[in-house]
């Protein structure tokens, strides 16, 4: 995922991994990464990273809510973002989710 604020673009990315053990989950985390990108949407510099992780015992391993509460870790590592800086990036989640929260 893309956004840009204030001139500046960033890169969003998300690494799932899931563990299995007789074709049950045994480990599942969702990793975030923001990276400072340049005009072509390359990585330039990595700012933040923000983690999920799965309670396999309590919890059933959902693809969507890793992203969001990865995102949301992430967003909240970087203290010169201000709430509405947050919200661009919120607002292009939705978009590449289709509309969809």
């Amino acid at each position: 995922m893309f956004t840009s604020i204030n001139g500046h673009d960033y890169l969003v990315q998300w690494h799932h991994k899931v563990d299995r053990q007789d074709n049950t989950i045994v480990y599942a985390d969702t990793k975030c990464l923001i990276y400072k990108s340049n005009p072509k949407h390359e990585r330039v510099k990595l700012l933040t990273t923000g983690c999920a992780l799965c309670n396999i015992n309590a919890d059933n391993y959902n693809k969507n809510t890793g992203r969001k509460l990865s995102l949301n870790r992430a967003l909240h590592n970087i203290i010169t973002f201000s709430s509405n800086d947050r919200a661009f990036f919120w607002d292009d989640y939705r978009e590449m989710r289709g509309g969809k929260w």
